[in-house]
């Protein structure tokens, strides 16, 4: 059985790896597009390391068995 917090923390990496709806991009100037990607890259990054951080001390993590 996954953890709860695994769970929910895999669905923001999910979610974090979507591509942005247009109608956000909109009236966006260059700068604020350049802003935008940065930003999503950063919301990547930390909570890819935010699940990685917690599978290290998930008890449940480390009793899946190997695929």
């Amino acid at each position: 059985m996954a953890c709860k917090t695994c769970t929910q923390l895999e669905e923001a990496v999910a979610a974090a790896q979507k591509p942005d709806p247009p109608e956000i991009l909109q009236g966006l100037t260059e700068s604020g597009l350049r802003n935008r990607a940065r930003q999503r890259e950063e919301k990547q990054i930390k909570t890819a390391l935010d699940l990685e951080k917690h599978q290290r001390t998930c008890p449940d993590y480390a009793n899946r068995p190997a695929f």
